[in-house]
């Protein structure tokens, strides 16, 4: 079978795209070993990169013939685009490809900071501009590699807008992927009349899909009423050989280190609970917190440095700075616990984090912080028995606190058999026999 998948992020990818990246990453990677024929429709891509060697450099999986995952990167902004594997990059050369990543990411906050103020929602995206282009190739794509299948992941809304354009066309059987939710997903949402105008044109493209998939039930209850289409769900997850290291406990380092790696969303996803409960600890018992180390890494971590300000965390919380995604899960793997800051917004049901999926698989206890018990990642995490899920309550914060740092182990008690259901391969495997199982006779 001929598969074509349409993502915008693909690896290798910059801050702003990591996450987004891994999970079409692992349809292209495991349906490859099942046999099938795979193009991946995106934006440029340095072909040398460990992560795309793997995919188009082999004949083979495991002795098993293959072919070769066919990479079409499609160039929209020719100075922010990344180089292809003909390039030799001299040190100047490395230089610049870095400057160029630097502009996109200041581009990218831009443009975020004109939809924020504007209330545009997805109508500036960026990444729009990559839609005729992307359109285009898939057709002149077509004439010599007809694809049978089109699989989009969202976001960003580039990736079904060229789905949808593409089953205009071609008629072709489209699976809509919802990574997160498009419209009604709460963060930089648009205002009137750009709310509107948003959920018309993801109307008018997702309701020509075949089948929808998505990462939670929450998000599945939602999608199916909407548009009255068979809709599953298959969650996020982590690749087993992502490990940096084998998986195991590693020895603590010294002090107590609460590990945060991701984006902060101010109002969505920050730690203000968490900083009001070590106010609390350092008013009243400030000798608890001399070992206490927090760090939180990432490049995009919103309004941290005004709530340190605030409740006057200078000596316990850390910010050093972005790091890549592998020193990220070795400095997971080594914390004394982990912090998860669960989605707070009563108004959107099944925000999991793929971040959560790193962290389960970390070998070290999560400490969860949200709304409530229910949600769908607090459920995860006891369901998985990786950490504990803290409520609204700054007092229980704070006595949770005190137990970790008087040695007090977390409750930590990981399902190695549950576990195995979110590994990327397993998930990657259980969509494309649902997709099959789907297909038109």
């Amino acid at each position: 079978m001929k598969i074509l998948i349409i993502a915008y992020y693909f690896p290798p990818e910059n801050k702003a795209g990591i996450m987004a990246a891994l999970r079409p990453y692992s349809w292209a990677k495991y349906w490859q070993q099942e046999g099938h024929e795979i193009c991946v429709l995106t934006t440029p891509k340095d072909l040398s990169s460990d992560l795309l060697t793997r995919l188009v450099d082999h004949n083979e999986v495991n002795g098993i013939p293959a072919y070769p995952v066919k990479i079409e990167g499609v160039q929209y902004l020719p100075s922010l685009s990344k180089p292809g594997r003909s390039q030799r990059l001299t040190s100047a050369a490395e230089a610049n490809v870095s400057h160029r990543f630097d502009w996109h990411i200041l581009l990218r906050s831009i443009l975020i900071n004109l939809r924020s103020t504007l209330g545009l929602g997805s109508l500036l995206y960026g990444s729009n501009l990559w839609i005729m282009p992307a359109l285009q190739r898939a057709l002149q794509l077509y004439q010599h590699w007809p694809y049978e299948i089109i699989v989009s992941t969202f976001g960003p809304p580039a990736n079904p807008l060229v789905a949808g354009l593409l089953k205009q066309k071609l008629n072709l059987y489209w699976v809509a992927d919802y990574r997160d939710l498009w419209d009604g997903y709460g963060y930089l949402a648009p205002r009137w009349p750009f709310s509107a105008l948003e959920q018309q044109v993801e109307n008018y493209f997702v309701s020509k899909a075949d089948l929808i998939t998505t990462v939670s039930t929450g998000f599945s209850k939602t999608l199916s009423q909407r548009f009255q289409i068979k809709t599953l769900t298959i969650p996020n997850g982590f690749d087993l050989e992502d490990f940096p290291q084998p998986m195991g406990l590693p020895d603590s380092p010294q002090g107590i280190r609460l590990v945060h790696t991701g984006t902060i969303y101010p109002g969505k996803r920050d730690p203000e609970l968490l900083f009001k409960a070590l106010h609390l600890l350092k008013s009243t018992q400030p000798a608890s917190l001399l070992n206490l180390q927090i760090l939180f890494y990432g490049w995009d971590l919103g309004n941290l440095t005004t709530l340190v300000d605030r409740y006057d965390l200078h000596e316990i919380v850390q910010t050093p700075g972005y790091i890549d995604r592998q020193q990220a899960l070795q400095i997971q793997q080594q914390a004394t616990a982990l912090i998860y800051l669960d989605w707070d917004d009563p108004n959107v049901e099944g925000i999991v984090g793929g971040k959560l999926y790193e962290y389960m698989f970390a070998g070290r206890p999560i400490l969860c912080i949200g709304p409530n018990s229910q949600t769908a990642a607090a459920q995860l995490i006891q369901q998985t028995g990786t950490g504990i899920c803290l409520n609204h309550s700054v007092e229980a914060i704070a006595e949770t606190l005190l137990q970790v740092l008087n040695g007090q182990p977390l409750d930590y008690s990981p399902r190695q058999e549950i576990l195995q259901q979110y590994t990327r391969a397993s998930l990657a495997r259980k969509m494309l026999q649902e997709v099959m199982e789907h297909l038109p006779l």
